[in-house]
């Protein structure tokens, strides 16, 4: 039967679509193959300058980054600095007026290849100007890209000297921030003491004088109106509701800095007998009351730089769980929020984190300061024990409060659960396999680990102040009283003792031995060594600090492979 004329039309329009569709891969597949030949061609250091040059102003001229990765290459794989200066040279001269961001770019890693620093510097401080003259369609990640690929590689001083009149406009940038952060903490490690305590770099992030001035203004500020009553009241009901009157007189004054802290930053001028749920701002809704911060940034008496620095606490002040696997400042500390897997890089007061161990949680406020995020020092030390067991309490009591939020007063809520010190899971380990929360969602938690942090101090201190109870029959629940007291030299008896402890059940590990648990199948047992690790590195600190020898965590970590343990379940 012959087709209908609709069917053959149809047909013959499927057929140029199905021919159409297979040029358009075929012009593709072209592109893709030009594209690898170029780059090819680019990475290759025997490629002459001048077809290097007519390469980037073919293919590359506004890809900022991309082009700076192309300079550093070819350095990398052994183009001769000459050549790559004067590939650069070339690529400028093809653009009598203004060139491209990417051609730039090129160019000024072309003359640091070359050794023409004073090229380098003039040619860069040309493509800062070009990138911060361009149209309202470029935005500052073209900017940052100069900062981050053609900046900070080699002056990574004058990167971080960029950033910080940034980073005091749009503190919470986290791009910005973490190219910030690296770019310091490269400085820091190039230079000498000498230089560190010269250097404006330096001396500008260690200063905490602006945080000292403005929390000084807001106190007084206290003095003078209303707000005053409000916050005395509120860090009183912070004391009543932890506790801790039985606390020892110095533990109890730090308890009472806490609260008066808690209650400076987060006072609000709504009613006081509001339950906590309506204290605390949903993701997603408009705020309707005003902060202690806010009503000071809008009094008519607060000059504008306090006021500025103000409106920052007020928006991004956030209370966490801040470990460290470092704490030694180069100048900050990189640290990482428990609950929300937040990350800062922060500078600390003097003393704050003096012999601090491995993997010390700081339990407080953290704020930004004209750009630098700063721990207000006010705030508790934890150990990876400890940080597990309020990690997990402060997590329950965020999915407590979301339902209460979400289903309202009639909600079936779970009761209170309890800390469990000595008992709770590898929280820390385990929260690091997910993925940080969205800023709108982590100012909320902020609020309810704020929430919980009096009591939660108050738990610790006494934990600490508890005798010990032994959890099994030798009193030994993580069976690392086994272990030689070095494993940095071992004789034959301490090696065979310490290797022996591989093999041994552990009641920390579900009974597991240290190697079974290393090559179980189960991640949460892979996490519960790794949380045992990391307790044990904290506890050997203090002895290495001291000058004595502790545990060989890198022998133990080699014996047991749990780098490659962790990783595979990443």
């Amino acid at each position: 039967m012959a087709k209908s004329n609709k069917r053959r039309k149809q047909d013959q329009a499927k057929a140029a679509h199905k021919r159409a569709e297979q040029a358009r891969r075929k012009e593709r597949d072209e592109l893709a193959r030009q594209a690898t030949l170029a780059m090819q061609r680019l990475l290759d250091p025997q490629t002459p300058p001048a077809e290097v040059a007519a390469l980037v102003t073919h293919a590359l001229p506004d890809v900022v980054y991309l082009a700076a990765h192309v300079a550093q290459r070819r350095v990398e794989k052994g183009a001769e600095p000459q050549d790559t200066a004067e590939a650069g040279r070339l690529l400028l001269a093809a653009y009598p007026e203004q060139p491209p961001a990417g051609a730039l770019a090129f160019a000024v890693c072309a003359a640091h290849a070359g050794g023409q620093e004073e090229d380098e510097h003039r040619l860069a401080a040309q493509l800062l100007d070009a990138v911060r003259a361009a149209d309202d369609d470029t935005d500052d990640d073209t900017w940052l890209d100069v900062v981050d690929y053609v900046i900070a590689p080699w002056h990574p001083d004058e990167a971080a000297e960029l950033l910080e009149p940034y980073l005091a406009e749009h503190p919470a940038h986290r791009r910005a921030h973490r190219v910030y952060a690296l770019a310091l903490s490269a400085a820091y490690q190039n230079s000498d003491e000498t230089q560190r305590a010269s250097r404006g770099l330096f001396t500008r992030f260690a200063d905490r004088t602006a945080l000292a001035v403005t929390r000084e203004a807001l106190e007084e500020f206290l003095g003078r109106t209303p707000w005053g009553d409000r916050v005395r009241a509120l860090a009183a009901e912070y004391l009543d509701g932890a506790g801790g009157k039985d606390l020892p007189e110095e533990e109890r004054s730090g308890l009472t800095a806490v609260a008066f802290e808690l209650a400076l930053l987060g006072a609000e001028d709504a009613d006081d007998d509001l339950p906590l749920e309506d204290l605390i701002q949903r993701p997603g809704e408009e705020r309707h009351h005003q902060t202690l911060p806010e009503a000071f940034a809008a009094d008519p008496q607060t000059p504008g730089e306090l006021a500025r620095r103000a409106r920052d606490w007020h928006e991004h002040a956030v209370y966490g769980l801040w470990q460290m696997e470092s704490p030694t400042a180069d100048p900050g500390v990189w640290v990482r929020d428990l609950v929300t897997g937040v990350s800062w890089y922060a500078q600390f007061p003097p003393g704050a984190l003096a012999g601090a161990p491995p993997w010390t949680t700081w339990f407080g406020c953290l704020l930004p300061v004209d750009g630098v995020w700063r721990s207000t020092g006010t705030g508790l030390r934890l150990s990876p024990a400890e940080a597990d067991a309020i990690g997990e309490y402060a997590d329950a009591a965020v999915r407590v409060l979301a339902v209460s939020l979400a289903e309202g007063p009639d909600a079936d809520l779970p009761g209170k659960p309890p800390i469990r010190f000595g008992q709770a899971g590898p929280y820390a380990v385990t929260s690091e396999f997910d993925e940080a929360l969205d800023d709108e969602y982590a100012a909320f938690v902020s609020k309810v680990v704020a929430a919980v942090l009096p009591e939660s101090v108050v738990e610790v201190l006494r934990y600490r102040a508890a005798p010990p109870r032994p959890r099994n029959t030798d009193g030994d629940k993580t069976g690392l009283k086994r272990l030689p007291r070095t494993l940095t030299r071992l004789d034959a008896a301490s090696e065979a003792r310490a290797k022996a402890w591989l093999d041994e059940s552990v009641p920390a590990l579900q009974d597991l031995t240290p190697r079974e648990a290393a090559a179980s199948d189960d991640p949460v047992d892979v996490f519960r060594l790794e949380s045992l690790l990391r307790q044990l590195e904290y506890e050997a600190g203090p002895a290495e600090a001291a000058g004595q020898e502790g545990t060989n965590l890198a022998w133990l970590r080699a014996e047991l492979n749990i780098e490659e343990a962790l990783d595979s379940i990443e």
